[in-house]
């Protein structure tokens, strides 16, 4: 064998080695991760540190213009030393909190106690208020006041309520052993009820450091930083029980009040209680709810639930398709159950409560269920009768359709199944965001348009990149989006097979071609 035909054979050996490697890599291309499944991995992907029992000093504020139940517009500021603090709570008329109407201010005592026995990772507290005073903006606002307090808190003595003047409804000192003066005494008086108002978020505490692991959830600036949330009870939706209500889960976190990136933060930081905080007006562009929409953190539910939600609303403008997560911590990293819904919704009208949102109605129709550890298995085997799927066949992490039994009786879900909800979306700078309504703190059913929500749980984020050109949608634009039932983990695949043949057999040719070439050349050279 000579020279030139070993280089040759060798070559040649080269080029069918290369093509095969070539064809291997083609087809073991993996496909990307759904965004959707993404944004909810790296939503609970974060370093979370809950001190026992949580550390309260330190100033705390509202992220942004909160919605409580009624609807009330507020925004919180927080001072806690050692086992005091002060709260201040500015109300407004408007969802934008521009229109500033009355401020109060209520100071007292709280320590930690006890771990929560009903809401893990929550503590109990011992709180006691001891004074709570109240500063109207306007004169509609003070004579209002005035009428009330003249009226049925005739102990306060007080004469007269005029804008941006201090006027007291709670008086409570504390007595030593030897200041039991019944004089003293006759001078305390509590008239927070007529205004509906109380500390009771106190009741239920958790502070969390948190560290997000993934870059892309971070902007440049807060990159690795740590963030400190202070999370307080949530308010009762039913007006009617708020200074009755115990809380079991969590209002929209406050922030310490120097936290990088907060801009509302800081306007409330600096503000008094003669001059409240004004936000700029947010201008919220109409934005079709089709698409998919996911939590953007572990949720809290009543009684201690915990859960992330995946909410996809179909291109008909009709059909509508959510999974609900359901977990026994505050991470959600120690599942209990999946539910997966199916159903239709229409827009009814625009809410005459929220100015940005609208009222529609949600029917389900269809229920899978997957238990995913031991205790909600026997839970629901235990269950005798044929209320939620066949008796005594459930298992762990197997899925079971439950429509033909009307639902789930043991966990509280009947199908049909239809609800009064209200939505509002939001375009901000870098998202799109979905408020649905908030649930019942009563488990009271939304079956009926009298006990529509007047707030919103913690929002939702719309999957995918989107250009900030394009962010803001119109409903025509819906048809642009179509995603699966009940399977998502296959979205971002090709509608064409062939697609995908045609793209791999170009990159193949073309590597066929740059070695030819090559052989070619040498054949030449040694030639």
């Amino acid at each position: 064998m000579n020279g030139s035909t070993l280089i040759l054979g060798t070559v040649l050996y080269s080029i069918v080695v290369l093509a095969v490697v070539g064809i291997e890599n083609s087809y073991s291309e993996t496909w990307p991760e759904d965004e959707c499944r993404r944004m909810l991995r790296e939503a609970t992907d974060v370093s979370v540190k809950a001190p026992k029992p949580p550390k309260l000093s330190g100033h705390w504020t509202s992220s942004e213009c909160e919605v409580r139940p009624g609807p009330e517009f507020v925004m919180r500021k927080y001072l806690f030393r050692r086992n005091s603090f002060q709260a201040q709570v500015y109300y407004y008329a408007d969802e934008h909190c521009n229109e500033a109407t009355h401020y109060i201010l209520a100071k007292g005592s709280v320590k930690p106690s006890r771990p929560s026995w009903l809401t893990p990772g929550g503590y109990e507290t011992r709180h006691s208020v001891t004074e709570i005073s109240i500063i109207p903006y306007n004169e509609e606002t003070s004579k209002r006041f005035g009428k009330l307090m003249r009226r049925y808190c005739r102990q306060s003595r007080i004469e007269e309520i005029v804008p941006y003047k201090k006027f007291r409804v709670l008086k409570f000192t504390k007595y030593s052993k030897n200041d039991y003066d019944n004089d003293v005494i006759e001078d305390d008086f509590d008239c927070s009820k007529l205004f509906n108002f109380t500390m009771n978020e106190l009741q239920l505490v958790r502070v969390e450091k948190r560290r997000t692991k993934n870059s892309r959830q971070s902007d440049q600036s807060s990159r690795g930083r740590a963030r400190m949330e202070l999370l307080l009870g949530d308010v009762s939706t039913n007006m009617k029980y708020r200074r009755q209500y115990v809380p079991t889960h969590y209002q929209t976190p406050l922030l310490k009040s120097k936290t990088s990136g907060c801009s509302v933060c800081r306007t409330i930081a600096n503000a008094s209680s003669t001059q409240p905080p004004i936000l700029r007006i947010h201008r919220r562009g109409e934005v079709g709810l089709a698409g998919e929409w996911v939590s953007r953190a572990c949720e809290t539910r009543p009684n201690g639930e915990y859960l992330t939600r995946h909410l996809s609303f179909l291109k008909d403008g009709k059909s509508w398709q959510g999974t609900y997560e359901f977990h026994r911590d505050p991470l959600c990293l120690d599942p209990s159950f999946t539910i997966w819904v199916k159903g239709n919704y229409f827009i009814e009208e625009k809410s005459d409560i929220i100015n940005s949102a609208f009222n529609y109605v949600f029917k389900t129709t269809r229920l899978k269920i997957m238990p995913q550890d031991f205790q909600t298995v026997s839970y629901l085997n235990s269950y005798s009768g044929d209320g939620c799927g066949e008796p005594g066949a459930w298992k762990i992490g197997e899925t079971r359709d439950v429509t033909g039994t009307g639902g789930c009786y043991t966990l509280g879900i009947t199908l049909p199944n239809v609800e009064y909800e209200l939505i509002r979306t939001e375009v901000t700078d870098q998202q799109i965001l979905l408020h649905v309504g908030q649930r019942p703190s009563d488990h009271v059913s939304l079956s009926t348009p009298k006990y529509r929500p007047t707030s919103f749980q913690r929002p939702l984020v719309r999957c995918g990149t989107i250009k900030k050109e394009k962010e803001i949608l119109s409903e025509k634009e819906k048809s642009k989006y179509e995603m699966p039932v009940y399977h998502h983990q296959y979205s971002n695949l090709p509608s064409n097979i062939n697609e995908l043949k045609a793209s791999t057999g170009c990159k193949i040719s073309q590597n066929l071609l740059l070695l030819l070439l090559v052989f070619v050349i040498v054949y030449k050279v040694v030639n």
